[in-house]
C-alpha cells in the first residue's frame, strides 16, 4: 500500500520548511548527474535532491560512491503526475526522476506506472559510475546472460536474482540456510510471505550478525517490509528475517571507506533521517530554536563531544555553527566523508568487475610516468582464494591453483592486485612466491621485445648510461616489476638460463594481456530447490507450485543449481525462456547436452494446462469425477488441490474457489 496521505503532508510540510540551507563542500570533484534515456528533468534539477546528488564528493570507491548516491535520496517522493520529479510532493502513481531518466524501456513511457525498487537501485549504480553500459532496453541482464557485466543493470528482481547466480554473486539469507554477512553497497532481495519469487529489492547499508539495515527505494518510512510504499528510506531487517531470500554480493573494487553503522563518526556529509534538535554549545545543553527538518543534507565539520552513537557533532546549517545529538533511534546517518581519498583511483568498477589500474604496468606507450606500487610476477604456494578487495574480509571471486603464476600490477599492503576474469582480483601475498622456476609462464602477465633490429640491450642501471649485462632477442619475453622515467626493471633468463634482474627502454616493450582460465566448474548432477522455495519437488518427477502465472523466471530462480545448466520446455517440447509456465511444461537439469534430471511442472488449478485457472478447468475436474474422462499424470496433481493423491469433492470445491 503506498505511503499515507497524512505522512505524504507531513513530508510535504517540512520540505516548505526547508531554506536554503545547504553548505556545498569543497573537494577535487563531485558527482555529475549521469543522463540515461532522457536527462535530467527539469522539475529534478530544480529541486533539492538533484543539489544533494551532485554535492557529492566522487571518491571512485564504488561501494561508498553508490551508497552516497542512495543517501542522499532519502525522503525522496514519487510525484502523481508525469513531469513531477521533484521528490518533494508526495504521490502514487509511480512518478520518479529514477523511472523518467531510464526513459520507455518497456515498463511504460518516461517510468510512469512502474513500481520502481530496482530502476532505483540501478539509477544509483549509474550515477555513482560504477554501471557504465549503454542505456536502453537492450542492456538490460535478462537480454545478456551470456556477459557477467550486466550484472549491474536490471529492473526485474527475479531476472537479477536468475543473472546474480549464474555468475556466481548470489548468497543466500541466513533464512534459506546461507552464513552470509553483507556488505556495505551488497544488493539484498525479498519476497513476499512464502512464495519463492523476489518483489522487492534495496541496498544494504550496513549489518551486524543480528540485523541488516538497509537504503531502498519505493518503500515507507515504517517498521517492515514495504516493498511499494513510494519513497526513499532507511530501514532495518532481524537478519534471519524469513523475506529476506538473499544478497546480491557485487564485486565493487573495494571496502567502504565510512563506518555507516556511527560507530566512528567522521566530518563530512550527512543525512538526517527525522526532526532533529539544533544546540549552541559542544555539550548539547543550550538549545538554539532551531530545527533541523527530516532529509535535509548537511555538513559535519567533527565531532564536538562523546563517541559513536552518543557522540555530539559539529555541524553547519543556514550558514552557521551549530552542535547535533546523534543517537541509536534518530539516527543521523553519515553519506559521505569529506576527502575524496579512494580505494582506487579513477575507477569505472562493476562494469568490468572490478576497479581500474591506477597505474600503468610498463609497457612502452607509458613509458615517461613513474609507476607506484610494486610490479612482478608471483606463484602461488598453494591453492588462494581471489577477493574482489584487499581484505581477508573481501568477496571471494574465484582462486588461484598451486602453481599457477600471476602478474601483481600493485600492492596495498599484504595483498597485491591482478588481472582476473576480465576485470581486477586480489590476493594475498603470504601464499605466493617470487621463484620463477615453478612458474607457468605461459598464462601470465608479461611483455615481449618488438627492437626493430636484435637484440636489446639489458643494463644494470635505469639509464642509457648503464653497464650493458646482456641483451633478449625480439620476440623473447621478460617480466617487468617497475616502470620509471622510460625504463623498466625486468626479470628475464640470461644466456645460462640463470634468472636475472636489470634494466631496459620500455620504447621496446609491448605488453602481453593476461586472460587466466576459469577454474573449473562441478556440474550438478540433479536439481535442488532453494530453501523456502514456494514450490515442491515430489518423488513422482513432479514440480509443484500453487501459483497462477508462475514465470519461467520464478522456475528457474527456485532452483540452486545454476541456470545455464537449467531448461524449460512445454509438454510439446518447445523451448521456453520467458513468459509465464503452464502445468506439463518441463524443467531440465542438462549436462553436456544430456538431460540427467527433469521434473514436470504443476501450476495447482490449472487442469487443462493453459496456464489460466478458468471456468474450463473446473469443468475438467468434474467430468473426471463424474468419470465421463480421466485426467492423468501432471493435469491430475493439478486438480488435486489438498495433495491427498485423489481427485475428490473437496477437490472441486476447493477449485471452484479458485475460479470464483
Amino acid at each position: 500500500m503506498k505511503t499515507s496521505f497524512k505522512r505524504i503532508l507531513t513530508v510535504a510540510l517540512a520540505v516548505l520548511m526547508i531554506v536554503p540551507a545547504f553548505i556545498m563542500p569543497a573537494a577535487a570533484a563531485n558527482i555529475t548527474y549521469v543522463n540515461g534515456v532522457n536527462a535530467v528533468s527539469s522539475s529534478y534539477k530544480s529541486g533539492k535532491y538533484y543539489t544533494y546528488l551532485t554535492s557529492l564528493p566522487y571518491t571512485g570507491n564504488n561501494r561508498t560512491d553508490v551508497l552516497a548516491v542512495a543517501l542522499s535520496q532519502l525522503g525522496y517522493q514519487e510525484g502523481s503526475s508525469a513531469g513531477n520529479y521533484s521528490g518533494t510532493s508526495g504521490g502514487s502513481n509511480n512518478y520518479t526522476e529514477y523511472n523518467y531518466n531510464m526513459g520507455n524501456w518497456g515498463v511504460g513511457y518516461g517510468g510512469s506506472s512502474a513500481p520502481w525498487c530496482a530502476m532505483f537501485v540501478t539509477w544509483c549504480l549509474r550515477q555513482s559510475k560504477v554501471n557504465t553500459i549503454g542505456t536502453g532496453s537492450a542492456n538490460w541482464c535478462r537480454n545478456n546472460t551470456g556477459n557477467s557485466k550486466y550484472i549491474w543493470c536490471e529492473i526485474g528482481c527475479p531476472a537479477w536474482v536468475t543473472q546474480l547466480k549464474k555468475w556466481g554473486y548470489w548468497k543466500a539469507s541466513k533464512y534459506a540456510g546461507g552464513s552470509y554477512t553483507p556488505l556495505p553497497g551488497d544488493l539484498i532481495f525479498f519476497r513476499y510471505s512464502s512464495s519463492a519469487t523476489p518483489a522487492h529489492i534495496g541496498m544494504v547499508l550496513y549489518a551486524t550478525s543480528s540485523t541488516i539495515y538497509t537504503v531502498e527505494g519505493n518503500t515507507s518510512s515504517g517498521t517492515g517490509l514495504e516493498a511499494n510504499g513510494g519513497g526513499v528510506y532507511f530501514k532495518s531487517y532481524s537478519a534471519s528475517y524469513s523475506n529476506i531470500l538473499g544478497y546480491g554480493a557485487m564485486p565493487y573494487n573495494a571496502n567502504a571507506t565510512i563506518d555507516y553503522s556511527g560507530s566512528n563518526p567522521t566530518a563530512g556529509l550527512y543525512m538526517s533521517s527525522t526532526l532533529k534538535y539544533l544546540y549552541t554549545d559542544a555539550a548539547a545543553t543550550k538549545s538554539a530554536s532551531i530545527n533541523l527538518p527530516a532529509y535535509t543534507l548537511f555538513k559535519v565539520t567533527g565531532v564536538a563531544s562523546g563517541s559513536g552513537l552518543s557522540a555530539v557533532l559539529k555541524c553547519e546549517y543556514n550558514g552557521s555553527t551549530y552542535y547535533v545529538k546523534n543517537n541509536s533511534t534518530d539516527r543521523i546517518i553519515q553519506v559521505s566523508s569529506t576527502s575524496s581519498s579512494s580505494g582506487d583511483s579513477g575507477s569505472t568498477g562493476g562494469s568490468t568487475g572490478g576497479s581500474t589500474d591506477s597505474g600503468n604496468t610498463g609497457s612502452g606507450s607509458t613509458g615517461g610516468s613513474t609507476t607506484t606500487g610494486v610490479y612482478g610476477t608471483y606463484v602461488a604456494k598453494t591453492k588462494i582464494n581471489v577477493r574482489a578487495s584487499a581484505s581477508s574480509s573481501g568477496t571471494a571471486i574465484g582462486y588461484i591453483n598451486k602453481g599457477h603464476a600471476v602478474q601483481v600490477l600493485e600492492t596495498s599492503g599484504v595483498w597485491g592486485k591482478i588481472v582476473y576474469n576480465n576485470g581486477y582480483g586480489w590476493i594475498h601475498l603470504d601464499y605466493m612466491t617470487t621463484d620463477m622456476t615453478t612458474a607457468n609462464t605461459g598464462n601470465t602477465a608479461t611483455h615481449t621485445v618488438t627492437t626493430s633490429s636484435d637484440p636489446l640491450n639489458v643494463r644494470a642501471s635505469a639509464s642509457s648510461s648503464g653497464t650493458v649485462i646482456g641483451s633478449v632477442n625480439k620476440g623473447a619475453t621478460v617480466y617487468v616489476f617497475s616502470v620509471s622515467s622510460g625504463w623498466a626493471q625486468i626479470y628475464y633468463n640470461d644466456s645460462t638460463q640463470n634468472q636475472v634482474v636489470g634494466y631496459c627502454s620500455t620504447t621496446y616493450l609491448t605488453e602481453c594481456v593476461y586472460t587466466p582460465v576459469a577454474p573449473p566448474v562441478t556440474a550438478p548432477t540433479e536439481l535442488t530447490l532453494v530453501t523456502g522455495s514456494a514450490g515442491q519437488l515430489t518423488t513422482n518427477g513432479l514440480y509443484k507450485d500453487n501459483h497462477c502465472g508462475t514465470t519461467y523466471e520464478d522456475i528457474v530462480s527456485s532452483f540452486n543449481e545454476d541456470d545455464k545448466y537449467i531448461t524449460v520446455t512445454t509438454a510439446s517440447g518447445t523451448a521456453v525462456t520467458s513468459g509465464t509456465v503452464a502445468t506439463g511444461y518441463v524443467v531440465n537439469l542438462v549436462v553436456d547436452s544430456k538431460v540427467v534430471d527433469s521434473y514436470v511442472i504443476v501450476i495447482t488449478g490449472d487442469v487443462n494446462g493453459d496456464g489460466l485457472v478458468t471456468s474450463v478447468d473446473l469443468m475438467a475436474a468434474a467430468g473426471h469425477l463424474a468419470s465421463s474422462y480421466t485426467l492423468s499424470g501432471a493435469y491430475v496433481s493439478a486438480a488435486d488441490k489438498d495433495g491427498s493423491g485423489v481427485i475428490d469433492s473437496s477437490d472441486y470445491l476447493s477449485l471452484k474457489n479458485l475460479v470464483d
